[in-house]
This record gives C-alpha cells, structure tokens and sequence, in this order.
C-alpha cells in the first residue's frame, strides 16, 4: 500500500463505509456530518497516515483498528479519542468496537458546535464552509481556542495542529466524495471543496 492520499481514503472508505452510512443515516440523519468526512477527512486526518505501514506489515483492518494509540498515547482509535477527556468510555470499550467509536467522534463534534453555537458563531453568520471548518478545527484544538480564533478575525486553523487540520480534513472529505460519491460532491453547495488550494 502506498501512502498517498487516495489509497489511505479508498482503504477507510472500504472498512468503514458501512458503518458510517449507518451512523450517519440512521443514527444522526438530522445532523450534518456526512460519510465522507466521518469515515474519510477525520480519519484520515487522525491516523491515516501511519495506515500503509501496518498494512505492509500484514495486519488486517481490526488489528489496526484495535491498536488505534496514538498523541503520545492518549487518542484512541482511528478518531483519536482523547483517554483525558472520555476515560470512562474509553474503559468500557475496546477499540475493536469500532462503530462506539465512530459514534462517539460524532458526539464529540455535536459538543463542540453546541459551544460554538452558545457564543453566536452560527451557521447563517460563518456561512457553510467556515461554520462547519470552525466545528471540526475545534475536535482537534478545542472549541475555545477555536472561539479565541473567530474572536480575532483569524482563520479557524489558526491553532490547530499544523494550522491546517480543518483545511486538510475538508479536502480529504471532497476528495473522498469525488471518488466515491461524485453526486454527493456537486450536491454540497457553499462549500468550497478546494479550500487552501489553487482552483483548477
């Protein structure tokens, strides 16, 4: 396997596409997280790149799943759960459980939207792109730092890892949805699928 974008996202799409489609048609169907951000950007973003060595080496999808360690060992599984923030539901569930966990990614970006919300940074002022930018930034720097960020008229990334974890999440989501879901892709209207980059 090699470690290019769209070998790491075709290797997550075929492992979690149906458990995403589940998760986000049936569980969270009034929530706006799609398959492609849930079992594309986010994951791909968190530990897709340590995915073409373990595949390599011979592991088979859940013995990569159920080894999902990684921020100095405190993010479990392939969302990187924080063990600080959630030790109890880390306790209780193996990381070979993955769809807890591809749900518990979800609640994670619910809460941070709920705080962004409480501080006025709604979806008709950000407009499409930086709203939903603004709630994933946030499950990698935490939501206030993200609300100091919007607070000073900087971008949403600004303290992010990298400063370009909602970016590269956002082009992994549509590029996800240009090779799987091609209809999804020119069906996202107000979302610039090349944000960061020069438009072809």
């Amino acid at each position: 396997m090699k470690n290019t974008k769209q070998e790491i996202l075709t290797y997550l799409h075929d492992n979690l596409s149906e458990l995403a489609q589940e998760v986000c048609n049936d569980i969270y169907k009034d929530y706006w997280i799609t398959e492609a951000l849930l079992a594309g950007g986010i994951p791909y973003r968190e530990y897709g790149f340590l995915i073409p060595r373990k595949v390599n080496q011979g592991k088979t999808f859940m013995q990569i799943a159920g080894n999902a360690w990684g921020d100095s060992g405190h993010g479990a599984s392939l969302w990187q759960i924080d063990d600080r923030s959630f030790p109890d539901f880390i306790k209780k569930h193996p990381l070979t459980d993955v769809k807890a966990y591809m749900i518990k990614a979800v609640e994670v970006l619910i809460d941070k939207e709920k705080y962004l919300l409480s501080k006025g940074w709604t979806r008709s002022k950000l407009g499409d792109e930086l709203f939903e930018r603004a709630v994933i930034a946030a499950y990698n720097c935490g939501q206030g730092n993200v609300h100091k960020a919007l607070s000073k008229g900087l971008d949403p990334d600004r303290y992010t890892f990298g400063g370009d974890y909602s970016k590269d999440v956002t082009q992994a989501r549509f590029l996800y949805y240009e090779m799987f879901e091609p209809q999804q892709a020119k069906a996202e209207n107000g979302i610039d699928r090349y944000v960061g980059e020069a438009k072809p």
